[in-house]
Formats: structure tokens, sequence, C-alpha cells
């Protein structure tokens, strides 16, 4: 009898310790953002809730209107299409970076493909 009491006793334990984790992880997640939790400005906030992310359960289960598949990687410069978008895997031979008349940062780079 005994032998059977303290089983149920580690079975309670672990389910009010999962309980606990669980209770914790939903408080966490029903967390309101603020501008300290994210490192951001409060008009971003704004616009976030604009959008309906209220909590971190609406940032994590956010999921962009279009998704753009980047996965196709294009080896040549020869195989752009320039009428559609276009992901090159390229090398950066360099990089220059000056000024122009109007005060303004122009940077040049030199790319190669395979």
């Amino acid at each position: 009898m005994v032998k059977y009491f303290f089983v149920f006793l580690i079975i309670f334990h672990i389910i009010s310790c999962r309980l606990f984790v669980l209770n914790f992880l939903f408080s966490i997640f029903m967390t309101l953002l603020t501008k300290t939790l994210l490192h951001t400005t409060d008009a971003y906030i704004k616009r976030l809730q604009k959008g309906g992310i209220e909590t971190i359960e609406d940032l994590i289960g956010h999921y962009p209107r279009t998704y753009k598949d980047k996965s196709d990687v294009l080896e040549f410069f020869s195989y752009v299409n320039i009428q559609e978008p276009n992901t090159l895997m390229v090398k950066i031979e360099s990089i220059t970076t000056e000024r122009t008349k109007n005060n303004k940062e122009l940077s040049k780079a030199i790319l190669c493909d395979k």
C-alpha cells in the first residue's frame, strides 16, 4: 500500500510540474508587447497593434501575407531573368564607398559569379 502511495506522489509531482511549466509558458505567451521587451519605439509597437499583433503569442504565430521562395539560387549572371526577381550566389571582390556632390554616400561593389 505504501509503495502505491509513493508512486502516486511521484506521478502527482510530475503532473503538477508540467502544469506549472504550461501555466508559466501560457503567461509568457499572453504577455503584452512593450517597448522595453522588444527594445523598440512606441511608434513600432502601435504599428504592430494596428496589424493585430498585441501579445507574444500573436508575434510568434504571425505568418506573412505573402511568401517569396528564395531557395532557387542562381549561380551565373547569364541565368538571370530580368522580368522576375532572382536570387544569386556571388562573391564580393571589392567594395568602395565615396561621397557624391550632394554629400550622399555611394557604395560600389564588384561581384563575381562562379
